[in-house]
């Protein structure tokens, strides 16, 4: 249990921290960005985690690694060995796993994920009202505001891993198991269920298709469409407006508000590749994946999406480390040894440390602003304790000598 506390714990935290980046009624430039930043850094690794779906030879110490970080940033991973267990929730309820198996149980847990998240983040933010003695915030308008900006963030912090989860009844893999016959491939998560059969078009019905229609396609439609009547009713600057859907298109030109959806039409691309194109045509996966990096590339430097120069940089960077890391797979299939295989994780690393380390740069710009902020209000009852937290983020302490005068 204490692995599943750690996980749970610490992707509350990554969406709580979201949350707090990108809520504000008033935004700065500075807060738009830093909540920009936040979500092409959790795009990035939720695109990287899609391509490590592909069957490649990857090292142990590597795909240990993506299996944690993809539990940080897609909420689960249904390849993942490490992933967030459902299994360990029916354990501990007690649950008779004769009456419903695992997987469908976690189809079930996945269809109905984003509700429990959801009902989890309003409950701890009431409680937190009515530990601090604000009962009556419970019923405010930014407390709504609050709640409503955390199930945006939670549904597209999510929605790979959903899609993903939906996509698995699809793939399918192929059996010389004569316990087997007459059948030819089974579902690669469970076994059990035999591809093509009635038991399997029911499992579609009943498991896939609800979350497709509905976390799939109804939910970013209906997001747009409000995003849309409110920019044409009220405007992008209206404070109510950002408090609601702020996270959505903060950081993103006037223009290019909707900017963020294609995200989710890049993700869906890429599950849909990995999860058709068959597994005995690798070589088909990668070139498609890396055709579709490449044309967000075009576009992303066609268009400049973002706000600044240095936010479009970051973009294009992440893009073209994908797109180096895709486009290197392409000699690892090729050779397919252990001498291409380390290279190949060596550079994906490198690539993504090198991405890592630049959004850190940027990022941390903005969190130097909000601790002289913070310093600069403690100040008032501990001037050491805020003359330290300026040294630990190697910060001037000039800085609150000048503010004094």
């Amino acid at each position: 249990y204490l692995h599943l506390f750690k996980e749970l714990f610490i992707r509350l935290s990554i969406i709580s921290f979201t949350v707090y980046s990108a809520h504000t009624n008033t935004p700065t430039r500075d807060d738009r960005e830093k909540s920009c930043s936040m979500r092409i850094l959790i795009n990035y690794f939720q695109i990287l985690f899609i391509f490590t779906i592909v069957p490649m030879r990857w090292p142990d110490q590597v795909q240990d690694a993506s299996d944690f970080l993809s539990g940080l940033f897609s909420g689960s991973n249904a390849n993942s060995k490490s992933k967030f267990s459902y299994e360990c929730i029916i354990l501990a309820l007690g649950f008779d796993r004769s009456v419903m198996t695992y997987y469908e149980f976690t189809m079930a847990m996945s269809l109905f994920s984003p509700l429990v998240y959801f009902f989890f983040f309003a409950l701890l933010s009431a409680i937190l009202r009515i530990v601090t003695c604000k009962c009556r915030q419970i019923i405010s308008q930014n407390f709504v505001e609050v709640n409503v900006l955390t199930a945006i963030v939670v549904f597209f912090y999510i929605w790979p891993s959903l899609m993903q989860d939906a996509f698995t009844i699809y793939d399918c893999i192929e059996v010389s198991d004569p316990n087997y016959e007459p059948y030819k491939s089974v579902v690669k998560n469970d076994p059990s269920i035999v591809c093509y059969q009635m038991q399997h078009y029911i499992y579609i019905l009943i498991t896939s298709v609800p979350i497709l229609l509905i976390w799939g396609l109804a939910m970013p439609i209906y997001l747009f469409t409000e995003l849309r009547r409110n920019k044409k009713d009220r405007g992008l600057n209206n404070s109510r407006v950002n408090g609601l859907f702020g996270f959505i298109y903060q950081g993103y030109r006037t223009k290019y508000y909707w900017w963020e959806f294609t995200g989710l039409i890049r993700k869906i691309v890429f599950l849909i590749v990995v999860t058709f194109i068959s597994n005995s045509m690798v070589s088909v996966k990668c070139y498609s994946l890396f055709l579709v990096i490449a044309v967000n590339i075009y576009f992303n430097y066609r268009t400049e999406p973002f706000v600044n120069s240095r936010l479009n940089y970051l973009e294009q960077v992440s893009l073209i480390s994908l797109c180096t890391i895709i486009f290197t797979s392409f000699y690892q299939l090729q050779f397919q040894n252990e001498t291409s295989t380390l290279v190949f994780a060596l550079i994906t690393g490198l690539f993504t440390l090198f991405f890592f380390v630049l959004w850190f740069s940027y990022y941390i710009f903005y969190v130097k602003k909000s601790i002289v902020q913070v310093s600069d209000m403690i100040k008032k009852y501990s001037m050491c304790f805020a003359r330290s937290l300026l040294t630990i983020f190697c910060i001037p302490k000039t800085v609150l000598d000048n503010e004094e005068e």
